[in-house]
């Protein structure tokens, strides 16, 4: 989703330079995230947790608080600060993605674009699959509506529930195709 300025900046005369579009893309999929996390709730996925990385760029920087405002309540948003390593190099992901975690902190899925837009099932089903199966094969069970079965074969929730599979990738992080 692109905000267009209606106005036109004058650099010099007779020469017009249209307003640069300002950049909230990430502001209308970080809205989705209340309507998915209370989906997900109704269904009895409990201690689901969602984090908002925002981009360390001084256009994203200049949005956090519209981000923020956008984002429903109880998704904190996290702004990188403009001399930090950037989150999304130490994590290897680009903006937009989405990065799942099981409750050992291990990544279980990592979705890039285009599958990681919300009106797709990618992200509501890694998630599901990461909380119904025992990806990481730990014994840790801190939800007793959780499978505790140590022997489900990885993907075969995805694999039943999307016409696409999914392989590792070579930092072992399972991606949607491209």
């Amino acid at each position: 989703m692109m905000v267009i300025k209606s106005t036109e900046n004058t650099f010099a005369p007779n020469v017009r330079i249209p307003a640069r579009p300002l950049n909230s893309s990430c502001i209308g999929p970080a809205a989705k995230l209340g309507v998915l996390r209370d989906k997900l709730a109704r269904g009895n996925l409990t201690d689901v947790a969602f984090l908002i990385v925002n981009e360390q760029d001084a256009e994203s920087r200049a949005m956090y608080w519209a981000l923020k405002r956008r984002t429903s309540k109880g998704i904190p948003v996290y702004q990188q600060g403009p001399l930090q390593t950037n989150v999304w190099d130490t994590l290897q992901g680009n903006k937009d993605d989405f990065l799942v975690y099981d409750r050992c902190g291990r990544l279980t899925f990592h979705i890039v674009l285009p599958f990681s837009y919300l009106h797709y099932p990618y992200v509501e089903a890694a998630i599901r699959a990461t909380y119904f199966q025992n990806i990481c094969n730990c014994t840790l069970d801190s939800n007793s509506t959780r499978l505790t079965s140590s022997n489900v074969t990885r993907g075969t929730y995805l694999e039943q529930n999307m016409t696409t599979t999914e392989s590792p990738n070579a930092n072992n992080h399972r991606t949607t195709p491209v």
